[in-house]
């Protein structure tokens, strides 16, 4: 996946323009080659809306853009690329919350979120939507569900709603349900022509699958208009409007009145979701943003929004089933205000809780459907040093008049609670699901919480923790999926009730998956630097300052210290130069080739820098000047392999050329010439042979190369590695635990990609790694201090300019929490304890917890509880293959490492899960868990 245009005839800069060269290429290949159709350039070569008809880039700077939701920020980024991104206590814990979406179907599980989750049921039947983009860039649609067929014991992986034809759906996922069972999925859209829209899909399967979905925001989508965080509701009071659908959404409008920004509107359907009215406003233009629908028990409908200018809520209200508000005097009407939580961050655009997650006060509605009291929930800062808790207030009388507040979170602490939900029961009894910190005296970690009232909401019963386990907040500034905004997370949760139970989801991070950590940037940022590790360190030598006007190469030559995460500049190197290629051997660094700007000679200085001298010193030139080359060290020989003979590609050739320098005679030497020439490729040595991995030949079609070959000098001779499984040049390469890592480049449209994939010289395969946080090409990859590290390069945001990650070779990633969707449910009368599982006789299933013990060569699982009668575990690749699957009678079992032909498991990391069968028919399971396997 690549994401930011970047064509190669300009990669390296001829002029002294900078970026600006590369988008006038763009503009002539187009107006020369294709023709100009006025088209945004989009940064994701995967995704192809066609010719792009909408103008929202006013909202880019906007007052507005502040008001966003995440779906239409991911929305903007997907138009118009890297301008877009904005920048205590202890509870007994009562019963099993499990983990609803499949892991195993992320298609880059190290940039993968799941969250924003919402829920409905009916019967037996459960459907759980939430932002999902696992597989958003083969589906185009980013919005997952999962569904249950008995009451939430057992959930199964729905994948995604289907997009709309040319079209796509970006999240704000909201579910509903009639009275017939059929459920209804909102969300945010476009259609052909990128035109922002809200959709609705229909399932008459009880959510096992869902339809193509209908355009909702009829008349209100339009090239200029801007359509954002949608909710759902439906009729099901039995009235004269009974069935009727309602969704609310917020119109950013490009030309307001002064002093406004947007206005809430409203559409219905009336026919089962097939078609939906003409869009009508609810409120007048404002500030408003997070409208919420809900119905009372004699068909009226209510919807509440933020107003965010005066930092309150508003409300309306319509008896006619919508189309028109103003009932009981009800049109726009204040009815209470909130303080701001979070403090401001510029980064984020948002403000922000400690950790820097991203959050507001969104309130949230619900109609009793016993009395048609009406209740709204939501977050506000207290006076004094807490910063955020959880309100009620309620109006008995169809909302004219309102109560005081009624603090809902019971814990003495001053921690944070956040994201509340309210729902009301069909005997009146109000659920209120939160997010809350109390458990954590760092006031990091979250949990997620349900507050129950029986009276109507003037108290509330001790507070349930519905979550098993704290959750640490991942990494969100710098964010670690692309696609998300900086900061993150989530901005709501849902739960919602029958006749039984309280439902509740929740984005869960307890998780992990493997990633790379963050660490010091360049000090100056530079791009084309050469890149290697020398003892415990990390330089980067050369390359050209990008906060100059012109491009101009450096001999500047820096040392990152892994051991104290800064760097330190060291003796330049004595020939300005960019594009070079490096090579360690000992304390000493080989420095060859490259080109130097802006005289914009092709270099064949070879040179040597001792790190204990800190001192440079000429060594015999390279027999044929180049740039893009590849070099690597073989015993006492270093090679010299490929390039090209001129600054950019577009005015030279690739070069097969294979030149050996042996540092006993220091003399050079022609070997035997690549089998394919090429320039741009990755190079390293494993084990006396050397790999040449991808690159770059205008000779072949789309002139990316994924072809792998293998030079032995032993015997002067080449031969075939198995390809890379995705074609790039100009991408980062170095060796880990003796497999060779590659990462980032360019596709073949010259976007830069993110991807990481992971070779065994061993067996001649390839498997997925976890995917850079900053996608770049123009990188190479440096060994040191037991670590990888992905420095500088060609970002696809310039904000990323001089990046710096890295991860651990030993386990081949960092763990990072990992956003998933968890649910818990929780009787409605009797024990108030959370439960996942049915309570049927004396031998029901009761699991309390499942635990994992690793042996050398086998792994040893064990299910905690009561009425086991078996237990079984599936064994998975990363790719979401499954490897082996056991299981035994009774609570215990044992397996051995091996795969299904009885061979050891490959050193590597592995995904799993625990299963469970008991006596009473019923089943459990665990979350996806990692398995990392090293001999």
């Amino acid at each position: 996946m690549g994401n930011g245009e970047s064509p190669y005839s300009t990669l390296r800069r001829p002029i002294s323009m900078q970026r600006n060269c590369r988008w006038l290429f763009v503009l002539l290949f187009a107006l020369l080659v294709g023709g100009w159709q006025g088209q945004a350039m989009l940064p994701r070569s995967e995704w192809n809306p066609g010719p792009i008809n909408a103008h929202y880039k006013w909202l880019l700077k906007s007052p507005a853009r502040s008001y966003l939701s995440s779906a239409a920020q991911e929305y903007l980024y997907l138009l118009y690329g890297p301008q877009a991104p904005l920048g205590g206590e202890r509870d007994r814990l009562r019963g099993l919350d499990q983990i609803i979406n499949n892991r195993a179907e992320d298609k880059r599980p190290s940039i993968t979120t799941q969250s924003e989750t919402t829920i409905a049921v009916s019967g037996s039947h459960l459907v759980a939507g939430f932002n999902d983009d696992g597989q958003f860039f083969s589906t185009m649609s980013f919005n997952g569900y999962s569904y249950s067929t008995d009451g939430g014991q057992t959930w199964t992986d729905g994948g995604v709603v289907p997009a709309p034809s040319k079209g796509g759906l970006f999240g704000d996922p909201d579910v509903k349900v009639d009275r017939a069972g059929n459920f209804y999925y909102s969300s945010l859209g476009s259609r052909a022509g990128g035109i922002s829209t809200v959709e609705v899909a229909k399932s008459t399967d009880g959510g096992r699958t869902f339809g193509v979905p209908v355009e909702a925001s009829v008349g209100a989508s339009n090239p200029a208009d801007f359509q954002d965080k949608e909710f759902m509701t439906v009729d099901n009071s039995g009235g004269p409007h009974d069935g009727t659908i309602y969704v609310t959404w917020t119109d950013f409008l490009a030309n307001p009145p002064p002093g406004t920004f947007d206005q809430i509107m409203l559409s219905r359907s009336t026919n089962g979701g097939r078609t939906f009215s003409k869009a009508i406003p609810v409120s007048p233009p404002g500030g408003f943003q997070a409208s919420m629908p809900r119905v009372g028990p004699d068909g009226e409908l209510y919807v509440l929004y933020a107003d965010f200018d005066l930092s309150g809520m508003r409300l309306s209200k319509s008896t006619d089933g919508g189309r028109s508000f103003g009932a009981d005097g009800l049109d726009n009407t204040w009815i209470g205000g909130f303080d701001l939580i979070g403090t401001p961050n510029l980064n984020c655009g948002r403000r922000v809780l400690k950790g820097n997650l991203r959050t507001w006060e969104i309130p949230t509605l619900a109609v009793s459907p016993v009395n048609g009291d009406v209740y709204v929930a939501y977050a506000s800062n207290p006076p004094g040093p807490d910063e955020s808790d959880i309100y009620l207030i309620r109006s008995t009388d169809g909302g004219v008049r309102w109560s005081r507040p009624v603090r809902v979170n019971d814990d003495a602490t001053q921690n944070d609670q956040f994201f509340s939900f309210v729902t009301v029961a069909p005997d009146g009894t109000i659920g209120i699901s939160f997010y809350d910190r109390r458990n954590d005296p760092a006031n990091l970690k979250i949990d997620k919480y349900l507050a129950i009232s029986r009276d109507g909401g003037r108290t509330f019963e001790p507070n349930i923790r519905l979550s098993s386990v704290s959750s640490p907040i991942p990494s969100i500034e710098p964010m670690f999926d692309p696609v998300i905004a900086p900061c993150y997370m989530s901005d709501y949760d849902q739960v919602v009730a029958d006749g039984q139970y309280f439902y509740a989801t929740w984005g869960d991070n307890r998780d992990q998956v493997l990633t790379w950590r963050t660490r010091s940037r360049m000090p100056r940022p530079r791009e084309g630097a050469t890149v290697v590790g020398v003892g415990n360190s990390v330089l980067a030598i050369g390359g050209y300052f990008t906060d100059l006007p012109t491009v101009a190469d450096t001999g500047t030559n820096q040392a990152y210290l892994p051991s104290a995460n800064r760097w330190t500049t060291l003796a330049p190197d004595p020939t300005a130069r960019a594009d070079a290629a490096a090579v360690t051997q000992g304390l000493s660094v080989y420095l060859a080739g490259g080109r130097s700007l802006p005289s914009g000679d092709i270099l064949n200085s070879f040179e040597r820098y001792n790190l204990l001298t800190n001192r440079w010193q000429k060594l015999p030139s390279l027999p044929t000047a180049r740039a893009g080359l590849g070099l690597a060290v073989v015993g006492d020989t270093i090679y010299a392999l490929g390039g090209r003979n001129c600054i950019f590609a577009a005015c030279g050739r690739a070069l097969d050329l294979n030149e050996a320098y042996n540092l006993k005679t220091g003399r050079w030497q022609v070997k035997r010439p690549m089998p394919i020439a090429r320039m741009d490729a990755s190079v390293v040595a494993v084990k006396g042979k050397i790999y040449v991995i991808g690159g770059y030949n205008q000779r072949f079609q789309g002139g990316q190369l994924h072809s792998v070959e293998i030079y032995d000098p032993a015997s002067d001779s080449w031969s075939k590695g198995a390809k890379l499984p995705s074609a790039r040049s100009s991408a980062g390469a170095a060796v880990c635990a003796d497999k060779i890592v590659v990462f980032g480049g360019y596709t073949a449209s010259f976007n830069v990609r993110s991807s990481v994939w992971i070779y065994d010289t061993v067996s001649d395969h390839w498997q997925p790694g976890p995917w850079l946080k900053v996608p770049r090409a123009e990188l190479q990859g440096a060994q040191a201090a037991g670590k990888l590290y992905a420095i500088g390069g060609d970002p696809a945001n310039p904000r990323y300019v001089g990046f710096n990650e890295a991860f651990p070779c030993q386990t081949m990633g960092a763990a990072r929490p990992d956003p998933d969707v968890y649910f818990a449910r929780v009787p409605l009368h009797g024990n108030s304890g959370a439960t996942a599982l049915k309570a049927s006789s004396a031998l029901r299933l009761q699991v309390r917890a499942f635990s994992t013990r690793q042996q050398p060569g086998r792994l040893v699982v064990q299910a905690q509880g009561t009425g086991v009668e078996t237990i079984g575990l599936q064994l998975y690749d990363l790719s979401g293959q499954r490897i082996l699957q056991r299981s035994a009678q009774g609570q215990r079992l044992t397996i051995s490492l091996a795969d299904r032909a009885g061979r050891p498991l490959a050193n590597g990391v592995y995904l799993y899960v625990i299963t469970v069968q008991g006596a009473d028919g019923q089943s459990a399971q665990s979350e996806v868990r990692k398995l990392v396997v090293l001999r």
